[in-house]
């Protein structure tokens, strides 16, 4: 294998990382601000 395509498979399951951990991460906050706005989270945001 090539450097080049080395380096483009790493390349790819790093955005590959990048965006799926900001997609939990998007969900996570999204539910928090629920419970949040339900009153049923256990931290208080203060938003």
């Amino acid at each position: 294998m090539s450097p080049t395509t080395a380096a483009a498979i790493v390349f790819a399951m790093m955005w590959t990382g990048i965006l799926y951990s900001g997609y939990r991460l998007f969900r996570w906050l999204y539910r928090l601000d629920r419970e949040s706005r339900e009153g049923t989270a256990p931290i208080d945001t203060g938003l």
